[in-house]
């Protein structure tokens, strides 16, 4: 017992005397997350309804580079750079798809009751072919 505390009181010492270590960090990390309102996924709709954008190609009318949008906090980003990844690699000049597609934002939130509320925000529109 006396050990523990004794390692304790250096590894606590040490990390005040050598900068920003756990657990005296001040580094914020995650903890302004507890202040979001709101949360958002990804989300690629065709015909209004969500859909894997891995079964689509030859892309066109997308801005990639505003898929991930600093107005929707998010704490999955990658699923938005992937879905740009994807529709950079399978952009098509050719006539557009038949498909209607679109890509936006899966959006949750609570009420002023706390009910669960979700909405899709459509952020662009485009189309595409079914592979």
């Amino acid at each position: 017992m006396i050990t523990a505390l004794v390692v304790a009181v250096m590894y606590g010492l040490g990390c005040m005397l050598f900068g920003e270590r756990f657990p005296f960090s001040r580094f914020q990390l995650y903890s302004s997350t507890a202040n979001r309102t709101m949360s958002a996924v990804a989300v690629f709709l065709v015909d209004n309804e969500p859909a894997p954008i891995w079964e689509y190609h030859r892309f066109s009318g997308f801005v990639s580079g505003e898929f991930l949008d600093p107005e929707y906090p998010t704490a999955v980003q990658w699923v938005s750079l992937e879905a740009a990844r994807w529709v950079d690699e399978h952009t098509d000049d050719g006539p557009p798809g038949p498909v209607s597609a679109g890509f936006g934002y899966r959006v949750f939130s609570f009420d002023d009751n706390g009910v669960l509320q979700e909405r899709i925000d459509v952020l662009q529109e485009g189309h595409a072919w079914k592979i």
